[in-house]
């Protein structure tokens, strides 16, 4: 009896499981640039389109990102910001962020199947919306870079994210 009980919820949980899963969404364009929270994140990469969405994301996490607070090694403020997208995920950290003044990315990555890509310095962003109050970012960044041979130029990098805000 028990392993009929055992076999009927096992067979209930893969027929929940397979009524989850869908056909995913093809997406053929950038996010629209907000600056509302929506929690958006696009770029081309190499001229391929790279947009967050839920579908790449692993084990159910958040497929967009974004974090104000002190930076753990330089003792000063800091904002990172991330997307999981079809190709990889991709997040950049800015030092002493400001409002409408282009900054240097301080570190983007850039992590796929093949590829790891940790470089300094190498990319630029503009925040358009650094609401800590109501706790939105929003901006346009761009940036190029070399991993072994394969140079990667990211272009008409924009992001509208929910933010967290920490001390």
């Amino acid at each position: 009896m028990k392993k009929t009980i055992h076999t009927l919820k096992f067979a209930a949980m893969l027929l929940l499981l397979a009524s989850f899963s869908c056909e995913k969404k093809e997406i053929t364009a950038l996010p629209p640039e907000t600056q509302t929270g929506a929690n958006t994140f696009g770029c081309y990469i190499n001229g391929e389109l790279f947009v967050a969405d839920r579908d790449y994301t692993p084990f159910g996490r958040q497929h967009v990102g974004a974090s104000y607070g002190q930076h753990f090694i330089e003792n000063k403020k800091a904002l990172v910001f991330f997307g999981y997208g079809e190709s990889g995920v991709l997040s950049i950290e800015i030092i002493e962020p400001e409002k409408e003044v282009y900054m240097k990315a301080y570190l983007i990555h850039y992590r796929t199947e093949h590829l790891i890509y940790d470089g300094e310095d190498i990319g630029t962003v503009y925040i358009t919306k650094l609401d800590t109050v109501n706790k939105i970012v929003s901006g346009k960044f761009n940036g190029e870079f070399d991993i072994d041979d394969t140079n990667i130029k990211i272009t008409d990098g924009r992001f509208d994210i929910k933010l967290d805000v920490s001390d």
